[in-house]
């Protein structure tokens, strides 16, 4: 994809919060407030010219929902030490967007290819050439780096279906397949988990690759549910590539983790002939090279729905693959 551009509509009541001083002089309150109403006027005027350029269409009212903490709502209780702050703190995304009061609408698509201001200004475009992530994705980096050190921040519930019936489990994210080879379009945001082929997840999703992961931000207060496609990488897939993959999430994993690839199989009953844990459980070695039990799943994403509970009033947004882009919708929380 090209470039990306991120047009913020600048309101005079955010120049007047963020940009003016406040002061007990009458007339200094005047001349400050003035100032600021001119200042937007002009960034709006700046903005639209930029939006324009860049194949981004607006309605003609638009103002900034947009806080420190989210691209979506404006927040007064924390506003940042400067109008450059808060710029510089917005997400990198693709395409075009456009941010009403009441939805966010618009297209997160690749085919942006040139904007007017390539990086700085009031069109807030990113830097040509790089590869941009879908916005969902890094709203949940963000996400997870607020949360970083706690170990739970890592657990994810990952659902199938079964003969028609939800299975649920906790699963860990084992991390972005971008991340490991980003050369491919078609992996941005693709998540990684890692399972025992003989698990009984292993049918389900053979029967019925469609599935759902919910991962609850805790101290954030968010939640993301990301619906899509499970693929399996196992030791019989034959494309060179994905066993490269697999082999690289071997080596990632614990040599504890390792050795549970190698305890009787997950799901069976345990009986007074075979409930022997140490042999079963602590003497198995783990395997050096990869364990033919051990297998790496992809969830490919297709829809990803985002609610902010922290929020005033709560704020949600589905966002929907849409050939190699996104679209983003505000919905009712």
């Amino acid at each position: 994809g090209g470039s990306c551009c991120f047009v913020y509509l600048t309101t005079t009541a955010l120049a007047a919060q963020w940009g003016a001083p406040t002061t007990t002089t009458t007339t200094a309150t005047t001349t400050a407030t003035a100032t600021a109403t001119a200042t937007a006027t002009t960034t709006t005027a700046t903005a639209r010219a930029s939006a324009s350029a860049a194949g981004c269409h607006h309605p003609p009212q638009l103002r900034l929902p947009f806080s420190p903490y989210s691209p979506y709502s404006l927040s007064s209780t924390s506003p940042p030490r400067s109008r450059a702050a808060l710029f510089s703190q917005r997400p990198a995304t693709r395409g075009c967007l456009a941010y009403s009061s009441t939805r966010l609408v618009g297209t997160e698509t690749a085919a942006a290819a040139a904007m007017a201001t390539g990086g700085g200004g009031t069109g807030m475009c990113s830097s040509g050439g790089q590869k941009q992530k879908p916005l969902w994705r890094e709203e949940l980096e963000r996400s997870i780096e607020k949360e970083k050190g706690k170990p739970a921040s890592r657990f994810m519930t990952l659902a199938t279906v079964k003969a028609g019936e939800p299975r649920a489990r906790t699963v860990v994210f084992r991390g972005f397949m971008d991340d490991d080879d980003g050369g491919d379009v078609k992996l941005d945001g693709v998540l990684k988990i890692i399972t025992d082929v003989r698990s009984e997840k292993m049918q389900e999703i053979k029967d019925n690759p469609k599935a759902e992961i919910m991962w609850y931000f805790l101290d954030t207060r968010e939640q993301y549910r990301i619906r899509g496609t499970l693929d399996v990488i196992t030791d019989k897939d034959s494309s060179e590539a994905r066993q490269k993959w697999r082999s690289q999430q071997w080596e990632e994993i614990s040599p504890g983790m390792k050795q549970s690839y190698e305890w009787p199989s997950p799901g069976q009953a345990r009986t007074e002939e075979n409930d022997d844990d140490k042999k079963d459980y602590l003497d198995p070695k783990p395997s050096v090279d990869v364990s033919p039990n051990f297998a790496l799943i992809m969830m490919v994403p297709e829809r990803v729905d985002v609610l902010k509970l922290r929020e005033s009033p709560q704020k949600r947004h589905v966002h929907s693959k849409n050939g190699d882009g996104w679209t983003v919708q505000r919905i009712n929380a």
